[in-house]
């Protein structure tokens, strides 16, 4: 991986799925609204789709985008922050960065 790009899409770990599970109801709303925007399916909980791969970027934090299967017909990628423990490490959902 270059400097400041993202990795490859790989296989996600058990870690990159417990950050994406970290996700509150909020930040899986804004999903859900992108994808009910665009006349999709949307899910209950994060349980509910699968996660076909998953690509990082080292910045102040962690990005990570997630490729996800919503239904057979809809999949989506999803960019997602994670801070670092010294600013709460909080995970948010990048609402501008959600793609079909």
């Amino acid at each position: 991986m270059m400097a400041g790009s993202y990795s490859a899409f790989a296989n996600p770990t058990e870690e990159d799925l417990n950050v994406l599970k970290g996700c509150t109801d909020t930040e899986v709303k804004k999903v859900n609204d992108f994808l009910k925007s665009k006349g999709k399916r949307t899910f209950e909980s994060l349980d509910d789709v699968q996660v076909l791969a998953v690509s990082k970027q080292v910045v102040a934090g962690m990005n990570y985008l997630f490729k996800l299967k919503v239904d057979e017909e809809t999949e989506c990628k999803v960019k997602i922050f994670k801070a670092l423990p010294c600013n709460g490490g909080a995970v948010t959902v990048q609402e501008d960065n959600i793609t079909l």
